[in-house]
């Protein structure tokens, strides 16, 4: 009987030491997620803090309308959790066939593990012209450069709320208060911005002051009050003619643009002619948040791209 009993409370013993080893919800391993570029992935970052490993497939360097479907982007999207993209046709170019190749189910768009932050972003400049080429690479959502606005980041951080309290629901405390924290952040760096803009956007007042290569800048100038005549591409996406290049250098000179401003993607021979034709000095800024600058955390990172736009359009 003696033994018996050893052998119950011996096999007790076991079970107890097998359930303590099953892992934790608490314990779980941080959510593998990729982002389409570096600042989907300083939100995301941002909101999911500790329980969250966060990559990007591009680096900042390039134009994420036109990237390759790489099999390196593949073998990272088999392995995520959620795959995090800026939406508005951004990255309809390469990342759905890249989601397509993965075979991974969950992050296919409509899945569990697929966000989109542009859904919860108060969209500029949609579109009725649909899919129609000639009139350039048009986005009939909206424009997608939301991303050099902090108010629109501010937006955008509630889809990446949605989608990580979706995978870890048990989180979702710690996922709101982040998410908070950035928020406050991204509201205190609008305000410092719209301080040091002021000479800018009190000469907006009397007419354009600006204009840019590419319509990117939109959400930043709308939400600061600063007036551009528009772009000097003729068409979305599409370099301008020779002909329209002469006509815009001549509309700004008249107009008193002060400014243009691009990306560093776009193509230099078109901005330094633009600048022989009109006499209007141009800059360029990197649009996207780049990964080897990388160490610093989300809002220091936006603060620091705010900074280079403010001192490219007051130098």
């Amino acid at each position: 009987m003696k033994t018996k009993v050893f052998c119950v409370g011996a096999s007790l013993f076991s079970l107890l030491i097998s359930l303590l080893a099953l892992p934790s919800t608490s314990m779980a391993a941080p959510l593998e997620v990729i982002t389409s570029i570096p600042d989907v992935q300083a939100v995301v970052a941002a909101v999911g803090g500790s329980e969250v490993h966060v990559q990007s497939f591009l680096t900042g360097v390039e134009d994420p309308h036109f990237v390759d479907a790489s099999p390196r982007f593949v073998q990272q999207a088999i392995k995520a959790d959620l795959v995090c993209a800026m939406g508005l046709d951004l990255e309809s170019g390469w990342l759905p066939r890249v989601l397509a190749r993965s075979g991974n189910a969950a992050i296919q768009p409509g899945g569990k593990g697929y966000c989109e932050l542009s859904s919860t972003v108060e969209v500029l400049e949609k579109s009725d012209a649909g899919a129609d080429r000639s009139k350039g690479d048009i986005h009939a959502g909206g424009n997608p450069h939301f991303n050099i606005s902090p108010r629109a980041l501010a937006q955008a951080s509630s889809a990446a709320l949605e989608a990580l309290t979706r995978l870890r629901p048990e989180k979702a405390a710690i996922f709101q208060k982040n998410r908070d924290a950035f928020v406050k952040e991204m509201t205190e760096l609008e305000a410092a911005v719209r301080l040091k803009l002021k000479p800018l956007i009190d000469l907006s007042k009397k007419g354009p002051v600006a204009i840019e290569y590419h319509r990117e800048f939109l959400y930043f100038f709308s939400l600061y009050g600063i007036r551009s005549l528009g772009s000097i591409e003729e068409k979305p996406g599409l370099s301008p003619s020779a002909a329209h290049l002469a006509n815009i250098a001549v509309q700004s000179k008249t107009a008193g643009v002060k400014v243009a401003i691009a990306s560093q993607t776009a193509p230099h021979k078109h901005l330094a002619r633009f600048t022989e034709l009109s006499g209007i000095p141009h800059k360029t800024v990197y649009t996207i948040l780049q990964t080897e600058r990388g160490a610093k955390d989300g809002p220091t990172r936006f603060r620091d791209a705010q900074e280079q736009i403010v001192k490219a359009l007051l130098e």
